[in-house]
């Protein structure tokens, strides 16, 4: 049972009194801490768990900063009450005067404060029900659409909102200790109706299906590629049109372009209603980096800050005025450490994704490392470890210069050393083989960073010699290439082919033009009947030329750059072609024939003759070049050919007792993708080879075992 409430000196309100407040604010403690237990150890509380599990935790953080908000004001409001309350009571004495003063200094009347409370406790047992029948009847989905975070980047603890430690101030409000007063800052008192600082629903990301929305993953996430399944961002508010703007959007716009027209909770407000209008959305980010600074504000709100602008940016991710928006922002949000702490996770695969699509623009990037600067205060290797991780996992080439870009600046400012870059590179390494491209691109990382003298060379070599390695890296990126390889080199070689296909067509006509009027020539015939027979070795070869078509299925079409099925269009098309090539020749081999007997006309006659079956020959043999360079190129990029030269280089390796067991990992899991399209004798040989070296019995029986 509550204890019994104390009434107020001359106030004639009831509030709280101490006993209840302390029970009130160890229950929560103590709910909190089991809280924080549980995401400790990545398990479930009241059937929830990660993000939604988070956002629970939040809002406990939030329940004991109002009671120790309320605790502190009231021992204040007992040891020091006011005098306008004793002026008051005087004057009620003598028979006049009125009370409103007196509530208007005191502190907040217990019934708004009962009725805050009661809000919160029902809101957080609804949250707690809904996420338990959510569980129970959605358990798979919701597997699906949140998959756990990676172990490289640790769920950071809500931290304690540091409310509890205020001073007092002149004016009986109170001021948190250790945060710099501002000019634009607000007293932290407790309002007469008690709004509770609750985060608007701009932080929220739904999901389709929707029984799938107890643990969606956040805006940051989905900007990071991280699920498995795709999400979409959106707000609870109906998304307007993009680009027809009305009155209500130009009133929003106007009011975040004031200084001073509208508090955070307001400008996250208008946020959430406009999220589909652009310059609401620059607007709203700017507004958000210019009153982060005020601390009073921030804290209750930094996780529906901090996930409003992370929402800007994935919406608007083309726009680099919006993209430098959010850096600032995040920016001025992470100043302090308590809340640097709090948003870490949304903030920084936002910072990463900005980095990597504007990798070009230099104040772009000089405001992403403040910001992870910034983020550094409250963990600096999760910063190193959340860095190689988001740039390294990525399938861009561009994300290894902007991680080594990064790690340098915060090398060159003292926040990170050699020895967290290699602690957080090589287990990245070593506990994922199969990540072939993640290996190629941490062995270029690392090259580049010994290269710029961020990192040792020999202390490099001595902890992951394997990165170093310049023709280990050069077999990973053709193995990783060998698929667009030899695509780039069937579209070539197939390209050659039908260019020098209908080449022969039309040397061959003109050549055997050429040919026949010639030995006309020589026996006398007339000139109508050279020409008559040029016109039927033109007709004769196009026929031929359609018979050959007609027997091929499959043709090379240069506008598409790729084979396509051989169509009537297409045929009609080809042949068109065709024809026209030959008119060229047609002109000439017409003038020709239509000269008069003589010997010129048939000693040049037979000139051109012997050229075009010069020509005619040439094209062939450089047809049989272009097929045998092809068919060595193929069998380069043929992957247990590689394979064989991987198991070569390991070998030779072994023999310099320099043998690694990860590179013999890293080769069984090449292996086993090269496995089902290469001849069954090769993969023994490769399997028996492998087995050989440091390791490779032991990891083929534990693979054979999983499979």
């Amino acid at each position: 049972p509550p204890a019994p409430a104390s009434r107020g000196p001359g106030i004639g309100e009831w509030r709280p009194s101490l006993g209840a407040l302390l029970r009130e604010l160890r229950e929560a403690k103590g709910e909190l801490g089991e809280v924080k237990d549980a995401l400790r150890a990545g398990g479930t509380f009241l059937g929830m768990s990660g993000q939604l599990l988070q956002e629970y935790a939040v809002e406990l953080a939030k329940k004991e900063n109002l009671l120790r908000l309320a605790l502190s004001q009231a021992d204040l409001a007992a040891a020091v009450p006011s005098r306008s309350v004793r002026s008051s009571s005087f004057r009620r004495s003598r028979g006049g005067g009125s009370c409103r003063s007196s509530r208007t200094a005191s502190a907040p009347p217990a019934r708004a404060w009962r009725t805050g409370q009661q809000r919160l406790d029902r809101g957080l047992r609804e949250r707690a029900a809904a996420s338990a029948t959510v569980a129970e009847t959605a358990a798979p989905a919701v597997a699906l659409a949140a998959p756990a975070p990676p172990r490289e980047l640790p769920l950071p603890l809500v931290p304690e909102l540091d409310h509890a430690s205020a001073a007092p101030r002149g004016d009986g409000a109170a001021t948190p200790v250790g945060v710099p007063p501002s000019p634009a800052a607000t007293p932290v008192t407790l309002p007469s109706d008690v709004r509770l600082p609750i985060a608007p629903r701009a932080n929220v990301v739904h999901v389709a299906p929707v029984r799938a929305q107890a643990s969606a993953p956040s805006a940051a996430a989905h900007l990071a590629q991280a699920p498995t399944v795709e999400c979409t961002p959106t707000f609870s508010a109906a998304v307007p049109e993009v680009g027809r703007a009305g009155p209500a959007e130009d009133e929003a716009h106007a009011t975040l372009k004031q200084t001073d027209a509208c508090t955070l909770l307001q400008v996250l407000e208008l946020m959430e209603v406009h999220p589909g209008s652009e310059r609401v959305q620059r607007a709203g980010v700017h507004a958000i980096g210019r009153l982060a600074r005020d601390a009073s504000q921030l804290k209750p709100q930094c996780i529906a800050a901090s996930a409003a602008v992370a929402c800007a940016a994935t919406r608007f991710r083309e726009s680099l005025m919006i993209q430098r928006l959010a850096m600032s922002a995040l920016g001025s949000i992470v100043y302090l450490p308590v809340v640097a702490a709090l948003v870490f996770q949304e903030a920084l695969p936002i910072v990463f994704a900005a980095m990597i699509a504007f990798s070009q623009d230099v104040k772009l990037q000089a405001l992403a490392c403040e910001a992870l600067a910034r983020l550094a205060q409250t963990d600096r290797a999760a910063v190193v470890r959340g860095c190689l991780h988001a740039c390294l996992s990525r399938h861009s080439h561009l994300a290894v210069g902007v991680c080594c870009q990064v790690l340098g600046r915060l090398s060159e400012s003292g926040i990170c050393h050699e020895g967290q870059i290699l602690d957080a590179l090589q287990p990245l390494v070593e506990g994922q083989p199969e990540h072939l491209e993640l290996q190629h691109h941490a062995s270029a990382a690392l090259r580049r960073l010994v290269a710029d003298q961020v990192v040792e060379a020999s202390t490099a070599r001595r902890r992951v010699p394997q990165l170093l390695s310049t023709q280990w890296a050069h077999l990973l990126a053709r193995f990783l290439g060998a698929d667009v390889e030899e695509a780039r080199e069937r579209s070539t070689f197939h390209a050659d082919v039908q260019a020098l296909f209908h080449e022969e067509v039309v040397r061959h006509f003109e050549y055997e033009a050429s040919e026949r009027c010639l030995h006309l020539l020589c026996h006398g015939a007339p000139g109508p009947a050279r020409l008559c027979e040029v016109l039927r070795c033109l007709v004769e070869n196009l026929e031929d030329y359609r018979g050959r078509l007609e027997a091929r299925q499959m043709a090379w079409d240069a506008t598409e750059g790729r084979l396509v099925p051989l169509d009537i269009g297409l045929r009609q098309r080809l042949s068109a072609e065709a024809l026209a090539a030959m008119e060229a020749g047609l002109l000439a081999s017409l003038q020709e024939a239509s000269a008069a007997p003589g010997e010129a006309p048939q000693r040049r006659l037979a000139q051109r003759t012997a050229r075009l079956r010069a020509e005619c020959g040439a094209l062939l043999d450089r047809k049989t070049e272009v097929t045998h360079a092809h068919q060595e190129r193929a069998e380069e990029l043929r992957r247990e050919v590689m394979l064989f030269e991987a198991v070569e280089y390991l070998e030779m390796q072994e023999a310099r007792g320099e043998a690694i067991v990860n590179q013999v990992r890293i080769a069984l899991h090449m292996l086993a993708i090269a496995a089902p399209c290469a001849p069954t004798d090769a993969v023994e040989r490769l399997r028996e080879r492998l087995s050989r070296l440091p390791g490779g019995h032991v990891l083929q029986a534990a693979e054979q075992e999983t499979m």
